[in-house]
């Protein structure tokens, strides 16, 4: 089983449109699909034809469309409750891709806890992925805590800056940083396919 955590999931609403210039637009395409880095390791394990499950925290009417939507795609799924409501994120395909995030969910110590006990339960074989941002509030530690209350799970990490380097002395099985966040780890940049395998 792959167990993944989604701190702060979302809706995203992908639109097409031919450009990007100030005034009116009518999009040539509109999609609206749950995501966030946790949902998509899911939604992307399960088309692989992995068993997998979606686990973190919702809140609002778009937390149970999110929900609803996963359900639909054949994913099992364990989201705690939270306050606020989750985010809906604007993908605006014009060419280039322009982002807009939302800020997520309101999470508390408590509820890291209680997540943090489900994974508990996970058992040998399984695998854990811890993806994308937490709530700042909660501090760069939160993952690390997740890995060593961990029992039987392998752990894989994709997170940026203290998130991802304090898991380290926890050793994951797996970190996933991009060529930015390798050069924030290191605290320098990095030119060039060598010095980035090194």
């Amino acid at each position: 089983m792959i167990w993944t955590v989604t701190f702060s999931p979302s809706l995203d609403y992908a639109l097409e449109v031919d450009g990007l210039e100030p005034g009116v637009h009518i999009a040539r395409r509109a999609d609206l699909r749950p995501g966030g880095k946790g949902v998509n390791v899911a939604l992307v394990a399960k088309a692989l034809g992995a068993e997998a499950a979606a686990l973190g925290f919702t809140a609002g009417f778009t937390g149970r469309e999110i929900v609803r939507a996963l359900k639909e795609a054949g994913l099992r799924t364990d989201f705690l409750p939270a306050k606020g409501r989750c985010r809906i994120n604007v993908k605006l395909l014009a060419g280039q891709e322009t982002q807009v995030n939302a800020p997520g969910v309101e999470i508390g110590p408590a509820q890291v806890e209680k997540l943090t006990r489900k994974l508990a339960a996970a058992g040998k074989g399984d695998f854990a992925v811890l993806a994308g941002a937490v709530p700042p509030e909660l501090g760069d530690g939160v993952y690390a805590d997740i890995l060593k209350a961990g029992r039987g799970a392998e752990f894989a990490v994709d997170a940026r800056k203290g998130l991802l380097q304090k898991t380290l002395p926890h050793h994951p099985f797996l970190v996933k940083p991009n060529d930015e966040e390798l050069c924030q780890l290191l605290g320098r940049p990095l030119s060039g396919e060598a010095e980035l395998w090194e």
